[in-house]
C-alpha cells in the first residue's frame, strides 16, 4: 500500500485553516493513511472524507515531512483520478 501527497495549492485562509496553501495526504487503505498521518503528528479529528475522497490536509511543512517519510508525490491529475476511482468503488458498493 502507498501513501500519497498532491501538489500544494493556494487556498482561502479561515479560522479553521489559517494557512495560504495546502495539499492532501491520501492512501490506498484507510488504516495506512491514519497510521502515516499519526507519524506526522496529525490528529484523527483532522481526517476528512467528504465527497468520497478520504484525506488529511497538510501544510507545506508537513508535506515536506510526509515526502521525507516516504509519501509518493502525485500530480494533480493523479489525485483526481484516485478520487474518482475511489468514488466509483464506493458507489458500486452501495445497494
Amino acid at each position: 500500500m502507498t501513501v500519497y501527497v498532491d501538489p500544494t495549492f493556494r487556498c482561502v485562509r479561515s479560522n479553521r485553516w489559517p494557512f495560504s496553501s495546502s495539499c492532501h495526504l491520501f492512501a490506498d487503505a484507510p488504516d495506512e493513511l491514519h497510521k502515516f498521518a499519526a507519524s506526522l503528528g496529525l490528529r484523527r479529528w483532522m481526517f476528512q472524507s467528504r465527497d468520497g475522497f478520504p484525506h488529511y490536509d497538510l501544510t507545506v511543512v508537513r508535506r515536506a515531512m510526509a515526502v521525507e517519510a516516504g509519501a509518493v508525490e502525485a500530480t494533480a491529475r493523479q489525485t483526481v483520478e484516485f478520487a474518482r476511482a475511489r468514488s466509483r468503488t464506493e458507489m458500486a458498493a452501495k445497494p
